[in-house]
């Protein structure tokens, strides 16, 4: 359902008092002015800009008052006047709302009756709305929706027209209106006009690379690129199995509806650091061939009321737009480990219970992965079964696991080591609690070692230097030089792992002891 549509049914539901958040002020008075058409009523714009019709010059410096003096201007121009019905927009007006003598005055605007009979339906727009406790009953808090690819489609046409583009064939259409799902729709022909700008011609890979920069500027959400072979992952081959499962149920969803498979939620992963969590959803990413949106939580909290709530309603809402998706949540717990404290002033809570809803009524294929290093303080509401379909728990790689990582690192860099000399290292790197990322860094010193007794030999008109290769020896002394994370954590480690034992989380690796499910391999 679109933004107008919703107003609409909102507004012949009896709200009085509508929020409509939104970046896009140009949009939000598209919509507003197309709601009120389908009723026949005209619409009065205000903001703290706007002058009076009957101020006679008067200036009046304070804002609130100057909100309060509107507000009973538009309560007798409905009484008075024979107004009729209408609708009133106040734009910006945040820092107002909540004050005593303008819920008063709001009040009085939307009573119902009068002595004309006409009716007034106030629309509140902003960045964040947040609307007076005394008028709950009366009110409600709407986010614009981003365009559709039909919307998106029209202004690209408008834009290609403009600029006199080549005509874009329908395939490479679809790809652009694809690629530009997500983007608020007065963005779209800046978008354009930037790559256009650019590389004088228009294509789905460099719209895609200027969306990603904007979102990482927005702050919220980050585009990730899941295209190069960094992705590939070792070990985790319970997770792994799974991943590969869920991805061809999500490749044939309207398929697999009809044959009454219900819709993938997503999983949770929780686990030590570094040992492959992040690393587990890009190759998720990369096998189910879907966009891959991350939203860290710790950039959801904001510094004013209701902030940290609107930026988690548009951070899921631009993950909707770009559906069929895979929305990464990164450290959940940073914003959840709170909730039911009162050290926030109740963020978190409101936070939860807005994800919580999310979770449970969204209907768009987003298929939710989150990551988590510690599960102990986060509300048990979120990890019974049938929030996530799964909760993974990731332990430092085995020794078949470390072998198989020390294989996928030095296939990586072109480096040949025979069957014997990895399975070695892959012992050392067990026997001293490596994680994925210790094991990769050691791959990345040893290489460079190597180089480096290259360079040495060439400076010194070695004849043989072409001929120097990576060797295990150079392997061993960057492992020497390591202090593995298990080191690094002490007595941490036993803890966590007695934390996760008490969820009974299901392991990503098949050979950990106890397993009381696996998943098949495909």
């Amino acid at each position: 359902m679109n933004t107008v549509e919703e107003l609409k049914v909102r507004i012949n539901a009896g709200y009085r008092l509508i929020g409509l958040e939104t970046r896009d002020d140009i949009a939000a008075e598209v919509a507003i002015d197309e709601v009120a058409g389908m009723f026949g009523i005209c619409v009065d714009y205000w903001s703290y800009a706007a002058n009076f019709p009957e101020d006679n010059g008067i200036v009046i410096p304070d804002c609130v008052s100057r909100l309060v003096e509107h507000l009973r201007y538009q309560k007798e121009k409905r009484t008075t006047m024979n107004a009729g019905r209408r609708i009133v927009v106040l734009s910006d007006v945040n820092d107002g709302l909540l004050r005593p003598e303008v819920i008063a005055w709001i009040k009085m605007l939307l009573k119902p009756g009068g002595a004309h009979g006409g009716e007034t339906v106030l629309i509140v727009t902003g960045r964040i709305v947040s609307l007076p406790q005394e008028l709950r009953e009366l009110s409600c808090i709407l986010a614009l929706s981003l365009p559709s690819e039909d919307e998106i489609a029209v202004v690209l046409d408008d834009f290609t027209r403009e600029k006199g583009c080549l005509p874009l064939g329908d395939s490479q259409r679809m790809e652009i209106v694809r690629a530009l799902k997500g983007v608020p729709k007065c963005s779209v022909p800046r978008l354009l006009g930037v790559v256009f700008g650019m590389t004088g011609r228009l294509n789905a890979g460099d719209i895609l690379a200027e969306k990603a920069a904007a979102l990482r500027r927005n702050g919220l959400l980050e585009l990730v690129d899941v295209s190069s072979d960094s992705c590939e992952a070792g070990g985790m081959e319970n997770l792994r199995g799974y991943l590969e499962h869920v991805s061809r149920i999500f490749a044939n969803q309207a398929e697999a509806r009809k044959f009454g498979v219900d819709a993938h939620k997503g999983i949770l992963i929780a686990g030590m650091p570094g040992c492959g969590k992040s690393l587990a959803v890009k190759f998720a990413a990369k096998k189910f061939v879907l966009p891959l949106l991350r939203l860290d939580m710790g950039r959801l909290m904001g510094r004013y009321n209701g902030e940290s709530e609107c930026n988690l309603r548009e951070a899921l809402a631009v993950a909707e737009a770009h559906a069929p998706c895979i929305l990464w949540i990164d450290e959940i717990e940073k914003a959840f480990a709170g909730v039911g404290k009162d050290c926030d002033n109740g963020v978190a809570t409101r936070l939860f219970g807005s994800f919580l809803t999310w979770m449970n009524e969204r209907t768009s294929p987003v298929y939710t992965m989150a990551t988590a290093n510690d599960i102990h303080g986060l509300p048990p509401e979120l990890l019974r079964r049938g929030r996530f379909d799964e909760l993974f728990f990731v332990d430092f790689p085995t020794a078949l696991e470390a072998e198989s990582i020390f294989r996928v690192q030095l296939a990586r860099r072109g480096c040949k080591l025979c069957d014997p000399e990895i399975a070695e290292l892959a012992g050392t790197a067990y026997g001293r609690g490596f994680s994925g990322v210790d094991i990769e860094g050691a791959v990345k010193s040893g290489v460079e070692m190597a180089f480096e007794r290259r360079i040495e030999a060439r400076r010194r008109i070695d004849g043989d230097w072409e001929q120097i290769a990576v060797e295990k020896a150079d392997f061993d002394e960057a492992m020497s030089l390591v202090k593995s994370t298990t080191e690094t954590m002490g007595g941490k480690v036993q803890d966590l792992r007695e934390r996760f034992e008490r969820f009974r989380l299901t392991p990503a690796s098949v050979s950990v002891g106890n397993v009381e499910k696996t998943f098949p391999q495909f």
